[in-house]
């Protein structure tokens, strides 16, 4: 103990390893030698889906990075029309934030119903649609949308980032499928190739540099835990469109923390499981990566109804909630529109 008195940490990061490893039917094991280290191993049962390789995964995460510290709008689409249906605003912001550049018209939903009726009354050359929302969700939405359109293109909004999951979502009836958190160059791929070609205007193949963050500005989150740079990569580098996301993280707060106690108390656990799957895709978009975590074992839980884990972790998830706000609320947000 002596020997790493100087490394501090909350000592989480195994826990949550390890309960996520079992909850996938898997297991994690360690080997360890004082002054020497330790070899951790992973094992989690997989069935095969595809033989098409995966190719040089470290090369994709580097131009993924590099594209972020690059960014350029693919083109602009001054008379194109499209719907954003998810019922977290923070979600919404996000979306909104990416597109800013392209000119889009951009309409927002926060429910299913408001969606579908949104739908009905516009004629939109495209609709985004996230899939995991109370009462109607966004599959029931794109039946209701179905019935009077058959033929605008509704891409799903997901977290599900599984191999299988587009099969899955085409099978329900979307037209394609982007996961989350937000990609906003694969938002962009995805607008460009379903978008009328009539409505877009290519931009011209050059790179211009991003602002990136300078440091001091955001010190404070980084002393606690927030991975910054890999949040910037989220808004593109944008840092009012990260500050801003800040701010409503901050804003929705205690409406999740009543939804969160008031399902709790109840038993709601469908409920539980639909406000911590958006605080968890959230909390990562402003580099909360730890409490992401945690929340994303707990949507797991709520999903296989292991009211057991819900009951021993609800708590401390709320206090660990509690503590990320009040790291932002000390943060100096200067002027944060966008």
């Amino acid at each position: 103990l002596q020997h790493n008195s100087t490394i501090e940490g909350s000592g989480l990061g195994l826990s949550i390893t390890q309960r996520l490893c079992e909850m996938m039917g898997g297991s994690i094991t360690v080997e360890s030698e004082y002054g020497k280290g330790s070899i951790f191993t992973l094992t989690v049962p997989q069935k095969i889906i595809s033989s098409e390789p995966i190719g040089n995964f470290r090369e994709k995460i580097e131009q993924s990075v590099k594209g972020a510290e690059h960014y350029h709008e693919l083109f602009t689409a001054p008379d194109a029309h499209i719907l954003i249906v998810d019922d977290t605003k923070f979600n919404l912001l996000v979306a909104v934030g990416l597109l800013k550049n392209t000119r889009i018209k951009i309409e927002t939903a926060e429910s299913g119903a408001e969606g579908a009726a949104k739908a009905r009354e516009n004629d939109f050359d495209l609709i985004l649609m996230d899939q995991r929302m109370p009462g109607i969700d966004g599959t029931e939405a794109l039946k209701l949308i179905r019935e009077f359109n058959e033929s605008v293109p509704v891409i799903c909004l997901t977290a599900d980032a599984v191999i299988g999951a587009k099969a899955k979502y085409l099978s329900l009836g979307f037209t394609d499928y982007l996961t989350k958190p937000i990609n906003g160059l694969a938002l962009e791929k995805m607008l460009l190739k379903y978008l009328p070609p009539e409505k877009i205007i290519k931009s011209e193949e050059k790179i211009t540099e991003t602002k990136t963050d300078s440091g001091e500005d955001f010190a404070v989150l980084k002393e606690n835990g927030f991975d910054v740079e890999t949040a910037l990569k989220y808004s593109q580098n944008d840092e009012a469109l990260y500050k801003t996301l800040l701010q409503e993280y901050i804003s929705s707060s205690q409406e999740k923390i009543n939804s969160l106690k008031k399902s709790f108390e109840t038993g709601d656990y469908e409920n539980y499981g639909i406000v911590i799957h958006a605080l968890k895709s959230s909390s990562k978009m402003i580099g909360a990566i730890n409490f992401s975590n945690e929340c994303a074992m707990l949507e797991q839980a709520a999903n296989n109804k292991d009211i057991e884990t819900i009951r021993s972790k609800n708590f401390s998830v709320l206090e660990q909630y509690k503590n990320i706000l009040a790291v932002i609320n000390k943060f100096d947000f200067n002027e944060a529109s966008f």
